[in-house]
């Protein structure tokens, strides 16, 4: 995700392979955990270019093969931490909060275009980046969520598949956060 080189080469490949691009899920994610003031440079450059850079890359190779086939779909996974800070991730919020108005703004650009752009946010769910949460935090995680409980892969998939589906035809520019109630 930080080559943008690779991508827009990758992006190519695949239009070439399949002839036509319709949908595009960004679904990057680096998480770096330390106080941004004490951050090199060189791990806050890693995040933006994983969480933020290399999503707007992908998303705009993808935009002129979409285009010529007629439309298409771009969903970008943020994450509850970009509408909800939290200590020790601003870096990682800041790259999310970033690449939820990209997709506002770049579903306004190619909405005439018949390319949908929006953004799942999902919030505690099992996966690599929080295999290392502790249980202690885990336990408060829970408890500070409305529904107490972590979501299940399979929920944060089905709220991206919506996203892709004709039944979210009329549906762009928008952030569908799935997060049980934590943010609320």
């Amino acid at each position: 995700m930080s080559d943008p080189q690779s991508l827009r080469d990758f992006v190519i490949g695949v239009n070439r392979r399949l002839g036509r691009i319709d949908l595009l899920i960004n679904n990057a994610g680096l998480l770096h955990q330390e106080l941004g003031l004490t951050m090199s440079a060189a791990a806050v450059s890693g995040v933006i270019n994983v969480n933020l850079v290399g999503p707007i890359t992908l998303a705009n190779a993808c935009t002129r093969p979409m285009s010529r086939a007629g439309g298409g779909v771009i969903v970008n996974v943020s994450s509850i931490n970009a509408v909800r800070g939290y200590r020790g991730v601003s870096v990682y919020s800041a790259a999310k909060a970033g690449l939820d108005g990209f997709s506002r703004s770049l579903a306004r650009e190619l909405g005439e275009l018949n390319i949908r752009v929006n953004t799942v946010v999902p919030g505690y769910f099992d996966s690599d980046m929080t295999a290392r949460v502790t249980d202690e935090n885990r336990r408060r995680i829970k408890h500070r969520t409305p529904l107490r409980r972590l979501a299940s892969v399979d929920e944060i998939a089905d709220a991206t598949l919506f996203l892709c589906s004709s039944g979210s035809s009329f549906v762009t520019g928008q952030s569908l956060i799935v997060d049980g109630g934590i943010t609320c």
